[in-house]
């Protein structure tokens, strides 16, 4: 598994939505049993929408 994470964790994305289900923005998180969150413990933004309309993405 990448970034030293113990048996059992895995990688997930999750997107979120504003209050009239339009798309906000994307996270990736390291999920370890017993729900605690890995590597920094913070989810980590790969993509959002900004008030401009536009998506951005991390690179």
């Amino acid at each position: 598994m990448a970034a030293d994470q113990p048996a059992g964790t895995e990688t997930i994305t999750i997107k979120f939505f504003d209050e009239n289900d339009n798309f906000a923005f994307l996270v990736h998180c390291y999920l370890q049993p017993g729900g605690v969150l890995g590597a920094s413990g913070l989810f980590d933004p790969k993509s959002m929408i900004g008030r401009d309309g536009i998506e951005y993405y991390a690179v």
